[in-house]
């Protein structure tokens, strides 16, 4: 998920089961909501959401159980928390977990391209590549193909839903080599020409 959606995570979007991630186009109309009013926007599905499921992915299961033993912890010297102990990270803006994460791979010794967006599309790589988890489709009653919005326990797992991206999106961007008269397209739009 994007770092912004993972901001807006409260506790109560996480069970057993899965995740339910608020996509960043909906951001807006959650901001200023309380954790009990953006769960009823969920539940009437009046804001885009989709799940991801916990045991789809190797340790996210370990990783949600150590995020939260962390966070009954006090903070430690000099770090303070910006948001109600409902939501599961402590911050509003990206800037400082970002900073956090520059710190990290600055000590790791990974160069300073490497950014929270990059592991985000490496996990679509790693997700297909490694899990072998593909992009799940339905029959819609047009008789077309249609990618699945994974929006409940008993929809199909697909990498593209739990990323936030569309089919158009990942072809555009991360699948197909454009061609030349595709990014002349694309730079003439850009240009509004």
């Amino acid at each position: 998920m994007r770092p912004t959606e993972a901001l807006e995570l409260s506790w109560q979007q996480v069970n057993d089961a899965g995740i339910t991630v608020i996509g960043k186009g909906a951001l807006p109309q959650i901001q200023g909501k309380t954790v009990e009013e953006r769960l009823e926007m969920i539940r009437r599905r009046t804001v885009k959401h989709r799940r991801i499921a916990i045991d789809a992915l190797p340790g996210l299961r370990e990783t949600i159980i150590a995020i939260r033993a962390a966070a009954e912890q006090p903070l430690p010297r000099g770090a303070r928390r910006t948001r109600g102990k409902e939501f599961i990270f402590r911050w509003k803006s990206t800037s400082h977990p970002r900073a956090a994460f520059d710190r990290a791979c600055e000590r790791m010794g990974l160069r300073p391209s490497v950014t929270l967006g990059t592991l985000r599309n490496y996990a679509l790589w790693w997700w297909e590549n490694r899990l072998g988890i593909g992009e799940a489709e339905y029959e819609d009653m047009s008789g077309s193909r249609k990618a699945v919005a994974v929006a409940d326990d008993t929809a199909p797992i697909d990498r593209l839903s739990m990323a936030g991206h569309s089919r158009e999106v990942n072809r555009l961007h991360y699948r197909d080599v454009p061609t030349a008269e595709e990014i002349a397209a694309r730079i003439e739009r850009k240009r509004g020409t």
